[in-house]
């Protein structure tokens, strides 16, 4: 076998030597120091299996909790995320969704909303969500579902869950570029390369979009008990050592060491020299197998909420990045998906777009306008700005239509 020489600074390191040159380590050897660096330890399992409410965000693992089914779902909390160094403030109803804050929650919705972080608008508190925005203008409930960290397949899944008890008439999947990949995700971990809130295993697919073939997989923990598996090295090498996903990772990305879960300290700890076209042949198979794979939860979309005689509304959030990119006329790696969207038979809108149109009609800069709508998540203006986007087709879509419109 071949050897491998690398070299990783910062406050973690490779088999606890910082800032030191590593020789003659394997490619295994390297696989498993980089299962070492996202090893859950006892107390973050512990934390993230606690269904208490904590007023301490940490020790509440900001939110995040164990679900054998789903991965994970959300429960009270707060945290240190909002706009102006702000505090942002996050609670639940008895059905599952967030805090409707316009009417009680003994309303029937007939607008149900799944998806990830952008649907459950992270970073602002539960009065600032476009669901929100957009229930105040409709004088009706809306439903968000919405998880931070979610799969197409989680938000479909969820979206069956709450179906067997509550079904809605009208379903809005909101999707993000990223998304497509965390459909393959056996570990969140494994492609962030930190440990996240929402860093453990979750319901996934594994997708071949040359052979077409797409297969459902559950949680990899399906017990509470199990959860502590994360903590065994030997099980995490077992499981995980050899799967697609973990291959695709380190062949392209490099072994990244994170400290305090959010600065990276350092970059570039790659297995072997991979020559550029090696690693673009890698990252795109994995991409087609995303995209691939978000294609046919959306075949299943189509085919529960037809069957259920519910309407259906896709929507995918896009970053400013996205944007200016498509004022500039540069292709996107998800420009294949955007047009599968935009030849279905239901409502469809592109983040991307109406962003797009924005900055040119009101004609700010970019800075100025990320400032205005974006604080890694959408700010509240941006939440209102995404309301306002979708209105014109809700309307179209509702029968009868909200009451404003009648």
């Amino acid at each position: 076998m071949l050897k491998r020489t690398a070299t990783v600074t910062g406050a973690l390191g490779w088999g606890g030597l910082i800032g030191h040159t590593q020789t003659a380590r394997s490619d295994e050897e390297a696989k498993i120091a980089y299962l070492r660096l996202i090893q859950q330890t006892r107390e973050r399992v512990e934390r993230f299996l606690s269904k208490k409410t904590h007023a301490d965000q940490e020790q509440n693992n900001k939110g995040w909790t164990y679900h054998p089914l789903l991965g994970w779902l959300l429960k009270n909390g707060s945290r240190l995320d909002g706009v102006h160094g702000s505090r942002t403030f996050y609670h639940y109803e008895a059905n599952g969704s967030r805090r409707m804050l316009r009417f009680a929650e003994g309303q029937k919705a007939r607008i149900q909303t799944f998806g990830n972080s952008m649907t459950h608008c992270d970073q602002v508190s539960d009065h600032e969500t476009w669901q929100n925005y957009l229930a105040a203008h409709f004088h009706e409930p809306i439903e968000n579902y919405g998880i931070g960290g979610y799969s197409v397949y989680q938000a479909y899944l969820r979206y069956r869950e709450v179906q067997a008890r509550r079904p809605g008439e009208c379903i809005i999947l909101d999707l993000h570029p990223d998304d497509h990949f965390r459909n393959l995700d056996p570990w969140r971990a494994i492609r962030f390369g930190r440990l996240i809130p929402d860093g453990f295993t979750l319901p996934h697919l594994e997708a071949d979009a040359g052979k077409g073939v797409c297969v459902e997989r559950g949680n990899l923990c399906p017990t509470e008990e199990s959860v502590h598996r994360l903590t065994d090295l030997e099980f995490l090498k077992k499981t995980f050592l050899n799967h697609p996903v973990f291959d695709t990772v380190i062949k392209t990305r490099g072994l990244q060491v994170l400290e305090k879960n959010k600065i990276p300290v350092a970059t570039g700890l790659a297995l072997a020299r991979i020559d550029t076209e090696e690693k673009r042949r890698i990252q795109e198979r994995h991409e087609q197998n995303a995209l691939f794979a978000t294609k046919k939860v959306l075949e299943w979309f189509e085919r529960d909420t037809r069957e259920r005689g519910q309407k259906f509304f896709l929507v995918v959030s896009s970053s400013l990045s996205a944007a200016l990119n498509l004022i500039r006329k540069k292709p996107s790696w998800d420009d294949s998906f955007l047009e599968f969207g935009k030849s279905r038979d239901y409502p469809f809108v592109d983040m991307r777009e109406a962003h797009a149109e924005n900055l040119k009609l009101y004609n700010m800069n970019s800075a100025a306008y990320r400032k205005r709508h974006f604080n890694g998540h959408y700010a509240p203006a941006g939440n209102y700005f995404v309301a306002e986007t979708l209105r014109e087709k809700l309307v179209d879509l509702l029968d009868p239509k909200p009451a404003p419109y009648r």
